[in-house]
């Protein structure tokens, strides 16, 4: 229905689906829309390559980079750059459109951003994260 209305514009049918999942699941892919959007987090897969569809990682990552009063980040950057190695290896071998990593800040009760709740404390190394994002 939305396509008819504006065919310009792509479509994600539903965010978060379960690629695995039976047919009765309120998360299974309907296998509408321009996006197959799939959320794995500590341990992510590509969605399954589809011609007419981009695939998605829409969430990934919830790494706990730091822990209570832990100042050495060491340990959470090589587990993001462990976890962004494997998504850039998903653009070959999967076909991997795109990647969002979940989360950027703390958010009240859940401490996996790459700053700290109030972003007075980036809890990574900023080069090597950065090199991580491009894929180096």
């Amino acid at each position: 229905m939305v396509k008819k209305w504006d065919p310009s514009r792509l479509v994600n049918g539903l965010s978060g689906v379960e690629v695995s999942s039976g047919a009765g699941s309120s998360r299974a892919d309907a296998k509408v829309g321009d996006v197959l959007d799939v959320h794995m987090y500590r341990h992510p897969k590509a969605p399954p390559p589809q011609p007419d569809r981009a695939g998605v990682l829409g969430e990934c990552g919830g790494l706990p980079l730091a822990y209570k009063g832990n100042s050495d980040f060491a340990d959470g950057t090589r587990r993001y750059e462990e976890l962004l190695q494997r998504i850039h290896g998903f653009r070959n071998s999967q076909a991997l459109s795109a990647a969002v990593y979940t989360q950027i800040t703390n958010v009240e009760n859940e401490r996996n951003g790459l700053l700290t709740y109030d972003r007075a404390v980036i809890q990574v190394d900023v080069g090597k994260a950065s090199s991580a994002n491009r894929g180096q």
